[in-house]
């Protein structure tokens, strides 16, 4: 870019008045897209830098929210639907019996700015009803004290990982806010819910790195009715990010509402 004033060279003196000065800059496409975590960070910044004569120099510094796409093979090479089983425990010594859950994301994506319709299926095979449950997505971020040859592949399991523990961390972050349903499912039966989960505008997306790996998990929750009840938990693989415009894929991976209402009950009897 341009220099309008140089010290020594007097000519170049800006007049007093308001001035614009235009100018750009590329990012290689394959840099890391901004982050801010407890352990690290990723961040880019412009400076300027205004040379004063015979006053103290001006110098301000404003940062940027870089964000890269997501291909759709990293997409296609990560399953979408989960279908897992838990245990409602009675107390901390005994068990009720156990849950089923299937959780089927209406998109492949979790676009930022948006929201992302998730539908879940709950198979209540215990013998008390289930009376809530939450949705939460969180952020899982992966640690290197030093670079390595090449990114975790699994950044949930520390077995994937050839750092020591003292070289390593993992962090986890609440995205967003927690949304509570009620939700009724009587006892040997199921039923059908679909939740919202929006993602924040500037949020990460989904990368790896030899430094620095970011993930995302979709956690859900299923309370059932008693004081002394405890909830059981479900954790799912999801992708946030931003497909290439190019890649966008418009159909939707489940079926249409059948019901008026956001959740519904199957009297199914096992």
């Amino acid at each position: 870019m341009n220099i309008i004033y140089i010290p020594g060279k007097p000519v170049n003196k800006l007049a007093p008045g308001t001035y614009m000065f235009p100018f750009s800059f590329k990012i290689n496409c394959h840099s890391l897209p901004s982050f801010v975590g407890k352990s690290g960070h990723i961040k880019y910044s412009v400076k300027l830098e205004i040379n004063r004569m015979t006053e103290k120099d001006i110098r301000f510094k404003e940062t940027f929210f870089v964000t890269r796409p997501i291909s759709e093979e990293y997409i296609n090479n990560n399953e979408l639907t989960t279908l897992k089983a838990g245990s409602i425990a009675k107390n901390h010594f005994t068990q009720n019996g156990l849950v089923e859950i299937e959780i089927t994301p209406c998109q492949k994506i979790f676009e930022p700015g948006q929201k992302t319709e998730v539908q879940i299926i709950v198979k209540n095979h215990c013998s008390i009803d289930i009376d809530q449950l939450s949705v939460e997505l969180f952020q899982h971020s992966h640690y290197h004290a030093r670079a390595l040859a090449a990114p975790c592949t699994n950044t949930f399991t520390n077995k994937s990982c050839p750092a020591t523990m003292d070289y390593r961390k993992n962090k986890q972050a609440l995205i967003g806010n927690r949304q509570k349903i009620n939700f009724h499912v009587a006892k040997w039966s199921q039923g059908v819910c679909r939740a919202y989960v929006d993602v924040p505008q500037k949020t990460t997306p989904t990368f790896q790195s030899c430094l620095i790996t970011v993930a995302y998990y979709l956690r859900v929750k299923v309370y059932t009715k008693g004081v002394m009840q405890l909830p059981v938990h479900f954790n799912m693989d999801v992708i946030v990010g931003k497909m290439d415009e190019v890649e966008q894929i418009e159909e939707p991976m489940c079926a249409e509402a059948s019901c008026p209402s956001a959740c519904s009950q199957q009297e199914t009897v096992y």
